[in-house]
């Protein structure tokens, strides 16, 4: 069995899948799983990718305001004091 190396300051799969999805903001399920192993080395499912990044096609559809909802999402975050946790409790609460 051959040992993943994580290139780069990485604490999970996750992550890694965040970081090619930043680089790469419109590429589908497979060709994010091809990246994240050329580039990382590691296997990564198509469940992950959903749980990390949200499934492709919700990303397909929010393309168009990628940049937009980014922003926005920026200023939301510093109604917290860039505290995420807080801020992911208000949006677990509306959520619901």
């Amino acid at each position: 069995m051959i040992k993943s190396q994580f290139n780069g300051n990485f604490s999970n799969k996750s992550d890694i899948i965040r970081q090619v999805f930043s680089k790469y903001p419109l590429a589908s399920n497979t060709e994010i799983r091809k990246r994240v192993n050329d580039i990382y080395k590691v296997d990564v499912e198509s469940n992950l990718i959903c749980a990390a990044i949200g499934p492709y096609k919700k990303r397909k559809q929010l393309t168009p305001r990628f940049q937009s909802l980014l922003s926005e999402s920026r200023a939301f975050l510093k109604k917290f004091d860039d505290c995420i946790e807080q801020a992911f409790y208000f949006l677990r609460q509306v959520s619901r």
